[in-house]
């Protein structure tokens, strides 16, 4: 028998964490994960309209790469959602080399972009312009996470530091990306006075 995507279980503002407990939709662990859920869901909107508006390599490059972080971001809302220790061994790991993969990338894209010497206003391309609103929802879910950590113990401080590098680090991602976007569709960038 197929089970139903609904249990009704959440219609009162509570719902369940890995591990069992009962707590609010408000609690600071939910919001770390759902805002990195929303993340997931802009980096899938994301690649829709770079395959939609593009379909040369260096789109299909960052379409690479946002899908192996959207695999990361799942493995990281794992790690987020528990609420027992004794579960951590058994959640997937954290990929070490996804930072590294992300920097790789970074540097590839801006030794190929003119260099910043200016802020800029984010917007250019409809791609570039979403990969910039999804860099912005990723530095909120930067900021509740650490909030998170802040009252939340549970996973070690190893683990919490290689999250907020990952996040850190793909918000960076995303910046250089929008801007490669806008550089490779020749369209201008429009500094900040």
């Amino acid at each position: 028998m197929r089970t139903k995507i609904y249990t009704k279980s959440g219609d009162f503002g509570e719902t369940s964490l890995l591990g069992g407990p009962r707590v609010s939709k408000m609690n600071p662990q939910l919001e770390a994960y759902g805002n990195l859920d929303e993340v997931n869901a802009l980096l899938g909107l994301n690649i829709s309209e770079l395959k939609r508006s593009s379909a040369n390599a260096s789109s299909k490059a960052i379409i690479n790469t946002i899908e192996k972080v959207q695999h990361e971001i799942f493995t990281v809302c794992s790690h987020l959602a528990c609420s027992d220790s004794k579960l951590l061994p058994k959640l997937p790991k954290l990929n070490d080399e996804i930072i590294l993969l992300l920097e790789k990338n970074i540097d590839l894209m801006d030794n190929s972009i003119p260099q910043l010497k200016n802020f800029i206003l984010p917007g250019g391309l409809i791609a570039a312009a979403q990969l910039h609103v999804t860099r912005t929802v990723v530095r909120r879910a930067e900021r509740t996470v650490i909030g998170h950590f802040a009252i939340n113990k549970i996973l070690e401080k190893e683990t919490q530091n290689k999250i907020i590098m990952f996040l850190n680090r793909l918000s960076d991602y995303l910046f250089v990306a929008a801007r490669y976007i806008n550089f490779s569709g020749k369209e201008p960038e429009k500094k900040w006075n």
